[in-house]
């Protein structure tokens, strides 16, 4: 009698992003929900079509936000009066009259007296008795202009936090972010209300939308998390219970997190009054959220346009609708996110993340799409993993440098360099210099002789060297090139690979009529063996080794 049980290994929760501040943990959740539900849509996925569980707490989280947090209005004007003495001189004429020349008879200050003295008295008397005459209407008007724009200074203060985090992700195509900042400021409440809204806009949107509808929400993620931390800036525009005074309970939490996962529809029965228990709700779901983070691990394959990203994901791990090529149905228009073959949304979230080419002249919203990932690093700090994609070749300075440096300097981020197309530089420097090999320096030597082989492997060390001094001059250091130790290990920080042309066959394609041939019996061997080039299965253990799968 025999049994096999079959289990899980869930991935530990990453100590930063458990401390990092609300604002990163909703920043990753939306990140991460958003792309894998647009997965789910583009790969057709079988079974239910509910939102990703991390993205169903991140709406969740900001409708309780809506209902328990309320805009602060300017507070209502008391009453002001005014001054006793005001009332006493208000209508009163005899000084009027006393210097006009033509009144200055004694019966017409006399009279002017008299008269004064009775609108004095009536003025006092009525401010005394507190009659609506003597309310100072121009104090209190000028006193509720003075709040309505203190109270409108509030909110611009609150709305500055999401200004710098649509600002910090510098998009091209976001040439007026002031017009969704306006409605922010002007009814911040009803924009969290609209999240799961702007959400399935999200996922029904084309590529270059989604840049806008992304750069927003992460807008509102800031003012979100700097409210549900007790930010003072932020808490000033809002009556809100933040932070709240008592520490959510683990029991709390884990009722959340089983909702999520199982998509009960357990919509909230406490009434919108209860506004503590809104709030309560509201950090609870946060906190399902960062939970979930901690555990997600994300492998982001990025690069120049037609490098080989795609294909790269697409061999290694078998996702099928990833669509590679270098006509413009195979150009990656957008991020696209899929589980791993090993992964699972609760326990083992982990994502390989396809980019489009950055440094795209054409279609300007792909570099856009690519710079929203610069945060991924500070979203969850310690759980990814760039995969820099290049091709082999004469290094010339690129767009994409930039970014691969700004993301190789991160320290919350481990940087993986893959160099594809090492056999077409090759083959092009080597029919270059052979002949003059053979009409000099191995004139008359056959070509089987140990010399050529001597010769093709300085030419590759020079090449290998160019290729790493190309990297090293755009991340700041060089890495390593050399096969890890026997039995694993993760050292190495660059890697060769070919997945196409003619390295990738096996010798079994014969029949093949459109397989490449190498065009030397020996090239893929000797190739294979100075570079250390990958299979489809090296890669797959080195990225999991890397993904702590």
């Amino acid at each position: 009698f025999g049994m096999r049980v079959e289990g899980l290994r869930v991935n530990e929760p990453l100590k930063e992003v458990l401390e990092a501040p609300d604002e990163s943990a909703l920043a990753g959740s939306l990140l991460v929900g958003l792309h894998a539900a647009a997965d789910r849509l583009a790969s057709g996925a079988e079974g239910p079509s509910r939102q990703p569980s991390m993205l169903t707490s991140a709406c969740d989280c900001f409708r309780a936000l809506s209902i328990c947090a309320a805009a602060k209005s300017p507070e209502a004007v008391q009453t002001m009066w005014k001054g006793y003495w005001e009332c006493l001189l208000e209508g009163v004429q005899s000084w009027k009259q006393i210097r006009d020349p033509n009144s200055r008879s004694v019966i017409g200050v006399a009279r002017a007296a008299v008269h004064d003295v009775a609108v004095a008295a009536t003025g006092v008397t009525k401010r005394a008795l507190g009659c609506d005459c003597c309310v100072n209407r121009e104090a209190m008007e000028a006193e509720a202009a003075r709040r309505r724009e203190r109270n409108e200074e509030l909110r611009a203060d609150a709305v500055s936090v999401a200004r710098e985090q649509v600002t910090a992700l510098r998009l091209e195509t976001l040439t007026d972010p002031e017009a969704f900042l306006r409605f922010l400021q002007h009814d911040p409440v009803k924009a969290f209300e609209a999240v799961p809204a702007a959400v399935q806009a999200f996922i029904e949107a084309e590529a270059a939308q989604r840049v806008l509808l992304f750069a927003k929400l992460m807008g509102l993620a800031a003012m979100a998390g700097s409210l549900l931390r007790g930010d003072s800036k932020v808490q000033a525009a809002f009556e809100a219970p933040f932070p709240l005074k008592e520490d959510i309970g683990a029991a709390d939490i884990a009722q959340l997190d089983w909702e999520a996962t199982c998509d009960e529809d357990a919509d909230c029965q406490v009434p919108h009054s209860d506004r503590d228990a809104w709030a309560r709700r509201a950090v609870s779901l946060l906190e399902v959220q960062r939970l979930r983070l901690a555990r997600t691990r994300l492998l982001i394959a990025g690069g120049a346009p037609d490098v080989g990203k795609t294909t790269l994901l697409r061999e290694i791990f078998g996702f099928e609708h990833f669509v590679a090529g270098l006509s413009r149905t195979g150009q990656t228009e957008q991020i696209n996110f899929a589980l791993h073959p090993d992964g699972d949304e609760r326990h083992r979230p982990v994502y390989a993340v396809d980019t489009p080419g950055f440094g795209d002249g054409e279609r300007i919203h792909r570099n856009d799409m690519v710079r929203l990932l610069l945060g991924a690093g500070g979203w969850i700090p310690g759980g990814v993993t760039l995969v820099w994609v290049m091709k082999a070749g004469r290094h010339v300075r690129q767009e994409a440098d930039e970014l691969l440096r700004r993301m190789a300097t991160d320290e919350r981020v481990s940087t993986l360099v893959v160099v594809t197309h090492i056999d077409n530089f090759f083959e092009e420097r080597y029919r270059e210099v052979g002949p003059q090999w053979r009409d000099g320096i191995l004139q008359g030597v056959p070509h089987k002789d140990p010399r050529w082989k001597a010769e093709r492997r300085k030419l590759m060390g020079e090449l290998r060297d160019e290729v790493e001094e190309g990297v090293a001059s755009v991340v700041g250091h060089r890495l390593s090139s050399a096969p890890p130790p026997l039995g694993g290990g993760t050292s190495r920080g660059l890697a060769f690979a070919c997945l196409g042309g003619w390295m990738a066959g096996t010798g079994e394609d014969d029949e093949d009529e459109f397989a490449q041939s190498p065009p030397w019996p020996w090239a893929r061997q000797e190739l294979t063996e100075f570079f250390g080039i990958l299979s489809r299965q090296d890669l797959r253990t080195w990225f999991d080794t890397k993904l702590g799968m």
